[in-house]
Formats: C-alpha cells, sequence, structure tokens
C-alpha cells in the first residue's frame, strides 16, 4: 500500500521541479539571467521562493538544472558501468551529442558563457566531472600516480570543453569525430588507451592493477 503512494509522491515532486525550471528558464530568456529574481520565478509558478530553495540551492543551481541533471546521469552510468570509465566517458559524451545540435541549445550556451555567475557555476560541474571521471579511473589503475590520473581526468573533459567552445564559435554542426580523436591523443599521450573490449571486473570497487609493461 505504501509503495504506490511513495512513486505518486515522488512524480510529484519531479513534475514539479520539471515545471519550475521550465517556467525559470522562460523568465531567463525573456528578461535575462541577471534580471529575474527568485521571487519572481516563484510568482510565475505559484510557490514560495522557500519551496523552490527545497529543489534548487541556489538560482545559478536553477539556471543550469540541464547541466546537474547530465552531470548525475554521467555519475549513475560510472557507478553500474560494465567497460572501463574512459570508454564510459566516451559512450556519455556519444549519447549526449544530439542535446547540443539545436539553435536552442547553442542561445542556452552563449547565454550561460555570457554570465559570469551562470559560467562559474558550469565550470564547477566540469570540476566535478573531472573529479569523479579521477575516482573511476583511479580505482582501475592501481598504482599509477594520483597526479597523472587527475591530469588526465582533467585532459579528457577539457579536451569536450574545447570542441565544444569551438562549436559555439563557428556556425558549424558538433563534430564527434573530432571529439574522438582528441580523446585518442590523450589517451595516447598518457598510453592509458582504453580496452573498450574488456568488460569491467564484478566486485567491490571494480578494481583493477595496473598490468606489468
Amino acid at each position: 500500500m505504501n509503495e504506490p503512494r511513495v512513486g505518486l509522491r515522488e512524480r510529484k515532486k519531479e513534475d514539479a521541479r520539471r515545471q519550475i525550471v521550465h517556467k525559470a528558464n522562460r523568465l531567463f530568456r525573456k528578461h535575462g539571467y541577471e534580471n529575474v529574481t527568485l521571487e519572481q520565478i516563484a510568482a510565475a509558478c505559484v510557490l514560495s521562493v522557500r519551496t523552490i530553495l527545497r529543489y534548487f540551492s541556489t538560482k545559478e543551481a536553477l539556471a543550469l538544472a540541464v547541466e546537474h541533471d547530465l552531470l548525475e546521469t554521467f555519475r549513475s552510468k560510472l557507478a553500474t558501468r560494465e567497460t572501463d570509465a574512459v570508454t564510459c566517458w566516451r559512450e556519455f559524451q556519444a549519447e549526449t551529442v544530439h542535446l547540443m545540435e539545436t539553435p536552442e541549445s547553442r542561445e542556452r550556451m552563449i547565454a550561460i558563457f555570457s554570465s559570469p555567475q551562470m559560467l562559474a557555476e558550469f565550470l564547477r560541474i566540469g570540476q566535478s566531472y573531472q573529479d569523479i571521471l579521477a575516482d573511476a579511473i583511479a580505482e582501475e589503475s592501481g598504482d599509477v600516480p594520483a597526479l597523472e590520473i587527475a591530469v588526465f581526468s582533467s585532459m579528457l573533459v577539457s579536451s569536450a570543453s574545447a570542441v565544444f567552445r569551438r562549436w559555439l564559435t563557428y556556425d558549424e554542426p558538433f563534430d564527434l569525430v573530432v571529439l574522438d580523436d582528441n580523446f585518442d591523443r590523450i589517451c595516447d599521450a598518457f598510453d592509458q588507451r582504453p580496452r573498450s573490449s574488456r568488460k569491467r571486473p564484478k566486485g567491490r570497487g571494480g578494481a583493477r592493477k595496473a598490468e606489468a609493461g
């Protein structure tokens, strides 16, 4: 008897969250991010500011709700992966590239890069990608120095960002081939080319020792 109620309650919360994001984004597009207050968003949603803040800790987090959701999607993908972390990152990029291929996406990202507050939040999300990717690679890499893993992860995430910025700057389709080529070069430079045919070993943490060269 309780399970259906829990499911209904969660669905209502998710519906409310989607409505908040939708109405906030509409206000951001119409008036500009800096010119919209939480009070205005709450009024548009017929909610209190306190209720809005139960779903989103800051206005920046609300404005980048899509990016935060993608981060959590990648976190879940890593936690349940059956392949190595780098291949998981590649797959995630391929699965989400369609989100960048619309005029609305380009307009949205230009707005993010034009706002210091939203850009700062965007960069924090990027750092979170680097951190969780580095943790996953460390599980698999045995005694590889932590600094090397951190730099490697940073370059993987930054290369995606560089291709992404080029897509914003030039009026051309987002090129996944260019992104894959960059990943290949980085993996070769660190001697970390993933073996995509290898399944992630079962067991706690899925740790894998580095092979003796």
